[in-house]
């Protein structure tokens, strides 16, 4: 009996003291701990939203005080109307002023398309691909391409083969998108 207790004891020991030794992480432990990704960088894939309303008409640029403070501090130089500044032209203006501030990352962007191959898109998935696989956001020129890359993305509206709606979403497409990410991660 006596053995019984003390094991028990023990045991329960161990399990208090267990969890004291072991090395506690979560993943954002990549991001605030610079020691637990020795010789790596952080990983930072934006995956885009392609419908319509992204790029209706947000702000204007020449009224409204947040367009117009990012007009001043000149992360919207890449809008040609300043008076109807579209929702991927903020994007992009807003991502300039975040990412102005930050680095020792790698970046990238993957992008949602239709779920039907029908010709028109070479490599086409079903459903989603990169567009920009991860690049030092501290080597020269990346930022840049990185802005070309989302500035160029044509209005679904404007693409024949986007059925007309201009709209491109489906069901499946997170689901699509996220394993073409996967396949990019492991070198598919």
């Amino acid at each position: 009996m006596f053995d019984s207790k003390l094991s028990a004891i023990l045991f329960g020991l161990l399990l208090v003291l267990l969890p004291a030794s072991s090395v506690l992480a979560d993943d954002t432990e990549l991001y605030t701990n610079n020691s637990a990704a020795k010789g790596g960088k952080p990983l930072v894939m934006f995956s885009m939203d392609y419908s319509p309303n992204t790029f209706a008409t947000m702000c204007n640029a020449t009224t409204d005080s947040d367009c117009i403070a990012l007009k001043n501090e000149g992360f919207l130089s890449h809008v040609g109307d300043l008076t109807k500044v579209k929702r991927n032209e903020l994007l992009v203006g807003v991502l300039r002023k975040v990412l102005s501030k930050l680095g020792g990352m790698r970046v990238g962007i993957m992008m949602p398309h239709a779920d039907t191959c029908n010709g028109t898109l070479s490599g086409c998935s079903n459903g989603g691909y990169i567009m920009m696989g991860f690049n030092d956001i501290d080597d020269a020129g990346v930022k840049d391409a990185f802005y070309k890359k989302l500035i160029a993305i044509p209005d679904p509206s404007t693409l024949a083969w986007a059925s007309g709606s201009g709209s491109i979403t489906h069901d499946y497409q997170p689901k699509e998108m996220f394993f073409e990410f996967f396949r990019y991660l492991t070198g598919q």
